[in-house]
């Protein structure tokens, strides 16, 4: 009997399925972090803009820098 034989009884789809399924599984925790960090870096933008009105894209793009920076620093609640 060769080594190369396979037991054909046995569910190799199994295995296929369950790291699919983790795989899947790691994709949505992700994403939903990752949609958790955007919500805050949106709201903390909005509340720049209500308390300095920028006047040009420049302006924006600091404001939003600052935001993405807070963020990453973890000063933002939702930021990981």
């Amino acid at each position: 009997m060769s080594p190369l034989n396979r037991n054909s009884s046995f569910p190799y789809w199994l295995f296929i399925l369950l790291w699919l399924v983790l795989g899947g599984g790691i994709w949505i925790w992700v994403s939903q972090i990752e949609r958790q960090r955007q919500q805050a870096v949106v709201q903390c933008l909005e509340r720049a803009v209500e308390a300095q009105a920028p006047n040009s894209p420049e302006e924006i793009q600091q404001l939003s820098a600052s935001c993405t920076q807070r963020c990453i620093r973890g000063e933002l609640t939702g930021c990981p």
